[in-house]
């Protein structure tokens, strides 16, 4: 099965994914919709995608889109998830998938009761480099889980104007990257015991808030299984882009977390430490990750499943309800926020 794409917003992201379904076979763009007609056309032109729309709306109703890859800004993903499900399409959103756990109960519900796919499009979980990390996990390389790091940062620069630093956006590190680390530090607690991710039950943060938005903050996390976890984000400082897994007998760093060879086809490594020994395991991707996102995407599709393994609803769910905790913490609420 090819699926036939339809891009909901035409921001810097909708480009990367378009860019990866260009290195893929399992589905092409055949759609875009943007809030103004000619910029959707501009896109259009740039990647030869068959029709473009002023309106979000008219590409829904478009019955030759299966699929729609929703990046609009935060705050509008909820109203555009649900009435993507409501009409009948697979649903690829983009992270966060709302600003909180409230917005986002009933975009699962919506995409559950029609029946189609849903995934929250944390790109990172489609990497084979975390199928390397849960197999040494498994294994007992590193012994039993005992502490977990991640951090995803970065500086926007001055001002407040971008959209990860607008507060009437839902701008700020928690909900633009500091997801990550944190669904990084629940898919670890999880291997532990098994699973696909655990939940913390303690959350406790810190951040500096300014303007409406978190511009800094991090977090220390204890599940029920004992391990604790440190995580920490930023839209106003470069943080380096690692996550780390502590165990009895070693460790192991993920150089790389959020996309590989910066999220292109290529090489990414894995330093793993045992006692006084130390190697590396390289992993190849031989597309960019958003191709490999897609292919995961659209083999769930041709498999008839509603949800995706690299991260399902209830991991969405779980995550959301985390990252509410950590903005509770720091005492960050949006304006907008009901």
């Amino acid at each position: 099965m090819s699926v036939r794409w339809g891009l909901l917003a035409a921001g810097v992201i909708a480009h990367a994914f378009a860019r990866g379904l260009a290195q893929t076979n399992s589905g092409r763009a055949v759609a875009v919709a943007a809030r103004a007609e000619d910029s959707a056309r501009a896109f259009a032109d740039a990647y030869g995608i068959e029709r473009a729309y002023g309106h979000y709306q008219a590409l829904l109703d478009d019955p030759e889109v299966d699929a729609v890859y929703i990046s609009t800004p935060h705050n509008f993903h909820s109203e555009w998830a649900i009435k993507a499900a409501q009409a009948g399409k697979h649903i690829l959103c983009e992270k966060p998938v709302t600003v909180n756990c409230a917005e986002a109960v009933p975009v699962i519900e919506a995409a559950r009761a029609a029946g189609v796919l849903f995934m929250e499009a944390f790109m990172y979980r489609t990497h084979p480099q975390l199928d390397v990390l849960r197999d040494m996990v498994g294994a007992g390389q590193i012994g039993d889980i005992r502490f977990i790091e991640a951090r995803h940062g970065f500086n926007a620069g001055p001002g407040y104007a971008h959209r990860t630093t607008d507060a009437a956006l839902a701008g700020g590190g928690i909900l633009d990257v500091g997801c990550y680390a944190m669904s990084f530090a629940r898919l670890a607690a999880g291997l532990a015991i098994g699973e696909g991710f655990a939940n913390p039950t303690v959350v406790k943060g810190v951040g500096h808030v300014s303007h409406g938005i978190d511009e800094y903050a991090a977090a220390s996390l204890q599940f029920e299984s004992g391990i604790a976890a440190q995580i920490a984000t930023a839209v106003k400082a470069g943080l380096e882009q690692t996550a780390l897994v502590y165990g009895s007998k070693g460790s192991i760093k993920v150089h790389s977390p959020w996309g590989g060879n910066g999220r292109e086809p290529g090489d990414t490594k894995l330093t793993v430490v045992e006692g006084r020994k130390k190697t590396e395991r390289i992993v190849s991707l031989d597309r960019g990750i958003y191709a490999r996102e897609a292919d995961v995407f659209a083999q769930a599709i041709e498999a008839g499943q509603t949800e995706c393994a690299a991260m399902t609803p209830d991991d969405t769910l779980g995550n959301m309800r985390a990252l509410d905790a950590w903005r509770e913490e720091i005492g960050l609420r949006y304006e907008f926020e009901v």
